[in-house]
């Protein structure tokens, strides 16, 4: 699944977890070992301690509908 997503040319991660440990780095290691290439963009938690109702937080972290929409746009872009 991960080879199909490289030849899009694309690839966007986005879920509540640590930017830097969770999916997007997995799926970063992936491409490496794979020796595939394109541009990826993770987006997750990147600080813990924040508090407020979950939109709130989500959106104060970049994960909400908007920040996902610009990430994609911008690599669509590239």
């Amino acid at each position: 699944a991960i080879a199909q997503a490289a030849r899009t040319g694309r690839i966007v991660t986005f879920e509540d977890h640590h930017a830097s440990t969770g999916l997007g780095s997995i799926v970063a290691s992936i491409l490496l070992k794979t020796g595939s290439c394109c541009p990826i963009r993770t987006l997750g938690v990147t600080r813990y301690g924040d508090s407020g109702s979950s939109s709130e937080v989500l959106s104060a972290m970049g994960l909400d509908p908007e920040n996902l929409a610009a990430a994609v746009r911008s690599l669509i872009v590239q």
